[in-house]
């Protein structure tokens, strides 16, 4: 039966038992005593009475009631007397090594043989705590190196040996899958929910392969910084030429340091299968609409979007369609597609507070963060509906509608700087607008055990 770390315990019991277990016999062993002020210098550490042997430590110490107290760590130097961590210290070392979660025993009555010994627990991301060092597991030396390349976080101890995943990543797919004739794993690819490219019409599909790319950018140092998907676009044609852009998320260049910062000097690497690889360039972005203009040269054998900026009539907002659909490309040049429907309800609009950008609209398609600057589409004719955010949701994804990236797409071609990259917004107008971006972690079912209680496990889902 799991231990329940978070079960609230009598603050000063009045008598102790320490329990082991012998190695040959495979008997219980067990002893009685109670707290001592011996060891009060011992940081982390508690005194007890209670007689045991080399063989009793590494067990439990537990209350009358059979209540878990602590664990029996080593000896005192002077005395001999056994020192226990005490069960909350304990979680809290836990919590550390993100064996359990942090916070969730928040508020928890502090036992009075624990004062001047807790430290505060640490949130975020894994590191590890002081004075303790990394070691890379054997046989894990690729993978801690293809870790560091893609800006990944470390995983905590044991997740590698246990086969722990990463969640939320760059390559998370989602919906169903497609790819072009040739792919190595043509044949495996499949999905989950409704196939979306079973039931698009055939032209449709084959216009979104040549529409709809991936997008990775990369900081000085030439690690990955952002992987999201972007969309083609035909703009109005300057000098007599036709002019096509590629529309994606500001994400792509926005920093994590500073807030409402970006980043105009990072390398933009374009992907549209099977074997176009170009840099692209950033041309202007949009921070209130956390929209990216990026152009290339090069692309062959696409079909953007033609969003007819000379026609008037297309500025109007048309009716939501019954059914929409969800494009994304990861990295490898997959496409990932998930059907859905608008969401119209007016209890969740008052959520887009949350990105700083009130136009934001919300569907039931299920993505992950490579479909973020993907398209969604209507699932009748496959035209543009707007395009998708990622929030972490599982059932809410939010998107801004055409109408404002039209009105991105006409500044960008209005508007003449001698700038190289041209912002279209003011920067002190949007300064507290993060479109913050879930940031990858690492899971693994077991090690949940503590924080969950038992439950049926089926692969790596849990059910």
């Amino acid at each position: 039966m799991p231990l329940d770390m978070y079960q609230q315990t009598c603050p000063d019991p009045p008598m102790l038992i320490a329990a082991g277990r012998a190695y040959n016999s495979s008997s219980l062993m067990g002893t009685s005593g109670d707290l001592t002020d011996i060891g009060a210098d011992c940081e982390d550490l508690v005194a007890s009475t209670c007689q045991i042997t080399e063989a009793g430590l590494g067990g439990p110490l537990i209350d009358l009631a059979g209540n878990f107290v602590g664990m029996n760590i080593c000896f005192h130097g002077d005395t001999q007397k056994p020192l226990f961590r005490p069960k909350i210290l304990l979680r809290q070392r836990l919590e550390q090594y993100e064996i359990l979660i942090p916070g969730k025993g928040y508020g928890e009555k502090m036992p009075p043989y624990c004062a001047g010994k807790t430290r505060n627990s640490r949130q975020g991301s894994y590191e590890p705590p002081p004075g303790a060092s990394r070691i890379i597991p054997s046989g894990f030396m690729n993978t801690w190196e293809w870790l560091e390349s893609m800006g990944h976080p470390k995983p905590p101890p044991l997740m590698l040996e246990l086969n722990g995943r990463l969640v939320r990543t760059f390559e998370e797919v989602f919906g169903w899958l497609h790819a072009w004739k040739g792919y190595k794993n043509f044949d495996m690819l499949n999905g989950h929910g409704k196939n979306a490219w079973r039931r698009l019409d055939k032209k449709i599909v084959a216009t979104i392969s040549r529409r709809v790319i991936s997008l990775v950018s990369f900081n000085g140092e030439g690690t990955v910084f952002f992987s999201c998907s972007g969309f083609l676009i035909r703009g109005p044609s300057r000098k007599g030429c036709a002019r096509n852009v590629i529309v994606t998320s500001a994400s792509l260049v926005r920093t994590c340091d500073v807030r409402d910062k970006f980043d105009e000097n990072m390398r933009i690497e374009v992907f549209l299968p099977p074997n176009q690889r170009l840099n692209g360039t950033l041309e202007s972005y949009h921070s209130g609409y956390n929209i990216a203009i990026v152009t290339v040269k090069g692309l062959r054998n696409i079909c953007p979007e033609d969003m007819k900026f000379d026609d008037p009539s297309c500025n109007q907002e048309n009716p939501l369609p019954r059914r929409l659909v969800a494009i994304g490309r990861e990295p490898k040049g997959v496409l990932c597609a998930s059907m859905g429907e608008p969401i119209l309800c007016d209890e969740n609009l008052h959520w887009p507070s949350t990105f700083g950008c009130q136009q934001l609209m919300l569907s039931n398609c299920k993505i992950t963060k490579v479909g973020i600057g993907g398209p969604l589409i209507n699932f009748f004719d496959g035209c543009l509906v707007g395009m998708n955010f990622y929030d972490g949701r599982p059932d809410r994804t939010p998107y801004l509608p055409c109408k404002q990236i039209r009105e991105v797409l006409h500044s960008t071609w209005r508007l003449t700087t001698d700038r190289s990259v041209l912002r279209l917004d003011k920067p002190d107008v949007n300064n507290k607008c993060r479109w913050p971006v879930p940031k990858p972690y690492w899971y693994h079912g077991l090690l949940e055990m503590n924080r969950c209680g038992p439950m049926p496990m089926k692969g790596w889902v849990r059910q």
